[in-house]
């Protein structure tokens, strides 16, 4: 619920700063989770996911429109959309799929749009570490990413990462933190402007634009 809320917290302090209010499409909705939480600032909204299971059950989520379709294939016309999101799922791809998806969603962005993804565990964090480890010598295939690599594969993709934030930056585990959510919230946001520390957060939020239009 922590993560949860910084997530949103990230999402629309970037939309108050950047985005306009037309249509959002959330890539890789799940249950609607993200898509619920942010389609009340735009006027027409969309959600995809491959799973028609995962589209049946959002569809009761909000206001939005819940289409089955792969994210590396996006079946919308270019310059469409004002606000992108795809959260905790673009590392769930390969590298090579990851950069068709990501070339997809730039071509859908509007050019002054908005394009908001996270990868949920970032390669140089005490987890992320501790991941790694164990996928060498226990073979368990984790997942992870350092900055560095998604900040390459959006670059090949045609973004330029405008900001970007740190979740975890303290390794709060667990469903019973030791400190009051009000409170983890606070201490994340204030270690953020202390370099480099949220470099090594358990994951990041990244805002991005196309390329050329910094």
């Amino acid at each position: 619920k922590i993560i949860h809320e910084l997530e949103i917290a990230t999402i629309k302090n970037t939309v108050s700063k950047n985005s306009s209010k037309e249509k959002y499409l959330d890539v890789a909705c799940g249950f609607g989770r993200i898509t619920s939480a942010v389609s009340p600032f735009f006027k027409e909204n969309y959600a995809i996911d491959a799973s028609q299971i995962m589209i049946e059950k959002s569809r009761k989520s909000c206001n939005a429109k819940f289409i089955q379709m792969d994210a590396e294939k996006l079946e919308f016309s270019s310059n469409k959309f004002d606000l992108i999101t795809s959260i905790r799922f673009i590392m769930s791809l390969d590298s090579k799929m990851r950069i068709e998806m990501l070339k997809e969603i730039n071509r859908v962005l509007k050019p002054e749009g908005v394009f908001i993804c996270s990868i949920h565990l970032n390669k140089w964090s005490p987890r992320g570490i501790l991941s790694q480890l164990r996928n060498r010598f226990q073979n368990l295939g984790q997942p992870c990413m350092s900055y560095a690599e998604i900040k390459n594969e959006l670059e090949i993709a045609g973004f330029y990462i405008l900001d970007f934030h740190g979740v975890k930056i303290i390794p709060f585990y667990g469903r019973e933190p030791l400190l009051k959510k009000e409170t983890l919230l606070k201490i994340e946001k204030f270690l953020e402007r202390i370099f480099p520390l949220k470099y090594f957060a358990d994951g990041y939020i990244f805002a991005c634009k196309k390329k050329g239009l910094k």
